[in-house]
């Protein structure tokens, strides 16, 4: 029998990269870079032997596999592979792969390598430990959020020798891929330090293409397509994107492109038209600087309609090379969203179920069903049609409570998507949501880590991320998420209103009324959920005036959010009496109002009434409502009293709240080991004023 040698699962970091050797990937600052098999071959076994002249004939041999290739063969792997890390290859420009003419080449930067796990590695003598201390640690022992500040603390709410009972699936939470945590740390870490970004130099944003057919009905068709070649682009991880939802925004405006670029944070601009007659569609489309106003491509396309998505692979593919300056890998074309051509009617049905879907509306998801159903059943085949079915029936599912029968529709069209394409971000999106919802912890994780690495530069994909990682208490991330998905989205409404909701569970109330208001310029109507952030961000920052204003404005419309709102005004007030008697109002109310026991169980804790809070948490878990669980892992103001309530303990040992607390804890020990790595490595950098170790 034949001893295999145990398969490479350290990661080695140089630089803004990261190399898994397991999972055959480069990234940098957690965005996937495309390489073949056999360039990233040769980069593995570079980063491996730091510092070292290999020859030529010890790669070709590595690499290769003893197979006789040209010489030619490594020079075009190298060529290749300096592109990719932006390499200048020759004097002062080469950071990383240097060439000994007539010998080899050697890699001169410093590389610091972890095990997958995030522990430590024993390095070789040349190469520098990567990320802190890896001592063993028991995750029921980690600090798992801002209200535990001692790093026993967290054995208050979990019950010593619990972790061990959770599970082997939620123990395997203990090994998350380290480049998603990398990735997300990443987004926490520089989210937490700056609030403007330059911008990047791929980016670009659809403009909504003109409809020229004559036929005002047929508005559907020119905007999705428009959709459509945003999701193309929008694959491709080297891009920023722009969202449906700022770039549509621009819809029927005469302004200058260059002011739409600015506005929308891209250094390009994609614009057009459709005309569709009979069974012939024309697309003329164009590619402009920002900066100069200039045309850097354009193109028309006169083709059958039953080709449309062929007209769109073209233009992607033609677009994309304009933007990155080098050709589409042919990794990137394999795993493309489409096929050439799907039934035209079924496609038609699709965008116009796509444009009633537009604004998440519970009406639009209606509309939307009946549409997509008829897509789904004349093109069987059709991933994007059956994500889209997913994502209606969910829409209604949560926004009315009496569809909540849905759900199962709704995880029935998903699992259809991702059998028929498994890396479909839209339906893994909607998995994790679902997962979430149904207290499948590990199922979430893994979604979202397969949608990271998918694509980090991915509005839907910083979304989901910042969903979940609310939901898992984990407000400084979900904070960072929030932030990436408007840096991708700049005119969304609900990316704002995600952003004042995580700067109030930091404390950081001065900063969630200032972005509460910037998020007031994109939705001047009344809204709720807003308001009601903006009611505790200025009640705990001192503008009691401002919140007693939205009181009255909730009280006026008969909405519930009134009491929740000047519970906010009374604790501003420093009169906890008066907070727990509109408390006790609301909760002898229960069963009448909206108030879900949740909400009660949330505000209790706030007041400082640990007795109730336990008794509204247990109802809370009772009725379902697990998102409560990571509120007392996100908010800052709750009493450490609560630590020490009879029953406190015997609530967090209940089977799905241990296994919540179990993933909780797993994150945050990956998460935690990431933003040290970064910080230290920034230290370091700021050491050497400002250079990359080399």
């Amino acid at each position: 029998m034949v001893d295999h040698p145990p398969p490479d699962e350290q990661l080695y970091a140089f630089g803004p990269f990261v190399v898994d050797a397991a999972r055959r990937t480069l990234t940098r600052e957690g965005a996937a870079i495309a390489l073949t098999h056999r360039v990233f071959e040769t980069l593995l076994y570079l980063v491996k032997n730091p510092g070292r002249l290999l020859t030529k004939d010890e790669l070709i041999a590595a690499v290769w596999a003893g197979r006789i290739v040209e010489e030619g063969s490594l020079s075009q792997a190298i060529f290749t592979l300096r592109k990719a890390l932006g390499d200048g290859g020759a004097g002062s420009d080469t950071r990383y792969i240097v060439t000994a003419p007539g010998r080899g080449y050697y890699f001169k930067t410093t590389v610091n390598i972890c095990t997958a796990s995030g522990q430590g590695a024993s390095p070789s003598p040349s190469v520098a430990p990567y990320g802190p201390d890896s001592a063993t640690q028991n995750l029921a022992a980690i600090a798992p959020s801002p209200i535990f500040d001692t790093p026993n603390a967290a054995a208050a709410v979990a019950p010593a020798g619990w972790a061990g009972r959770a599970g082997s699936r939620l123990a395997a939470l203990a090994l998350l891929p380290i480049v998603l945590i990398l990735g997300v740390a990443y987004w926490w870490w520089r989210n937490d330090r700056v609030e403007e970004y330059p911008i990047p130099d791929a980016s670009v944003a659809v403009l909504p293409f003109a409809n020229m057919s004559g036929d005002p009905a047929k508005e559907y068709f020119s905007d999705g397509f428009s959709e459509e070649l945003l999701k193309d682009l929008s694959s491709d991880p080297r891009l920023h994107v722009v969202a449906r939802t700022s770039a549509f925004a621009f819809k029927g405006r005469k302004e200058d492109v260059r002011t739409i670029a600015r506005a929308l944070h891209v250094g390009a601009v994609v614009e057009g038209s459709v005309r569709e007659t009979g069974n012939r569609v024309r697309v003329d489309a164009q590619l402009i600087d920002a900066g100069s106003g200039y045309q850097m491509w354009s193109a028309s396309f006169d083709r059958n309609s039953s080709n449309i998505l062929a007209v769109q692979d073209e233009i992607a593919r033609a677009i994309t090379p304009s933007l990155t300056q080098k050709l589409l890998p042919a990794t990137f074309r394999e795993q493309h969203r489409h096929s050439t051509v799907v039934n035209v009617e079924a496609y038609r049905a699709y965008l116009l179920a796509q444009s009633n879907l537009a604004s998440h509306a519970p009406e639009g998801a209606a509309m939307a069903i009946p549409l997509l159903k008829t897509a789904t059943a004349l093109e069987p085949d059709f991933p994007d049609a059956f994500a889209a079915l997913g994502l209606s029936y969910i829409i209604l599912a949560v926004n009315e409570p009496r569809n909540a029968a849905l759900v199962p529709a709704a995880a029935a069209a998903i699992r259809k998507a991702l059998a028929l394409d498994p890396d479909n971000v839209d339906a893994l999106a909607v998995h994790s949501d679902l997962a979430l919802r149904s207290a499948d912890w590990a199922g979430a994780i893994t979604d979202t880590d397969r949608m990271l690495m998918l694509n980090p530069n991915n509005a839907t994909v910083a979304y989901a991320l910042f969903k979940f990682y609310d939901f898992m208490g984990f407000p400084r991330a979900a904070l960072s998420a929030a932030r990436a998905s408007a840096m991708l989205d700049p005119m969304s409404f609900p990316d704002q209103v995600s952003i004042v909701t995580e700067l109030n569970a930091l404390g950081r109330y001065g900063e969630a009324a200032a972005a509460g208001e910037k998020a007031m310029l994109l939705h001047r109507a009344f809204h709720a959920v807003l308001e009601s952030n903006l009611c505790t961000a200025y009640a705990y920052s001192g503008r009691l005036d401002d919140a007693r204003r939205i009181a009255a404005q909730f009280a006026a419309r008969k909405d519930g959010n009134a009491e929740g709102c000047l519970v906010d005004v009374a604790l501003g007030e420093n009169r906890r009496d008066l907070a727990a008697a509109i408390m006790d109002r609301v909760a002898g109310d229960y069963g009448k109002s909206d108030w879900p026991a949740s909400g009660i169980a949330a505000n209790y804790a706030i007041i400082g009434d640990d007795l109730k809070t336990l008794f509204w948490m247990k109802r809370a878990y009772a009725n379902g409502e697990t998102g409560i669980l990571g509120f007392f892992f996100s908010s800052n103001r709750i009493s450490r009293s609560l630590l020490k309530t009879p029953g406190w303990s015997g609530f967090w040992d209940q089977p799905a709240v241990r296994q919540w607390l179990a993933a909780h804890n797993a994150i945050n020990l990956r998460v935690t080991r990431a933003i040290s790595t970064l910080a230290e490595a920034q230290a370091f950098t700021d050491s050497r004023g400002g250079k990359d170790p080399d």
